[in-house]
């Protein structure tokens, strides 16, 4: 026993909504069909409107460029100044978490 009927073909659909117009009383029929047409339209309409967006901005990078001269020192010279950048970061950054961990006692 099915419980769902089968479903219309598109020439059964039209020729009901033919019969439909054809009937002389529809004095409560005709809102109710638009509301029941236009709400399903709404809630698409809605959907589509909200899953826009924006793409956004391709981001640039941008890597410093070295000389292809340089020496052995020069590269060394600027490893050491980087290294102890990246070291005083780090230890900012562990005195953050020291400060958080103070105010709360641990």
């Amino acid at each position: 026993m099915a419980v769902f009927p089968r479903p219309s073909s598109p020439r059964r659909v039209i020729a009901d909504l033919k019969a439909f117009i054809a009937t002389g009383d529809r004095d409560h029929r005709t809102p109710i069909a638009v509301i029941s047409i236009l709400m399903p339209v709404l809630i698409v309409a809605g959907f589509l409107h909200d899953s826009y967006m924006e793409r956004p901005e391709p981001e640039m990078t941008f890597i410093p460029s070295w000389p292809a001269d340089r020496s052995d020192a020069e590269i060394i010279a600027q490893q050491k100044v980087d290294e102890a950048a990246r070291v005083a970061r780090v230890q900012a950054r562990q005195q953050q978490f020291q400060k958080v961990e103070r105010q709360l006692g641990m």
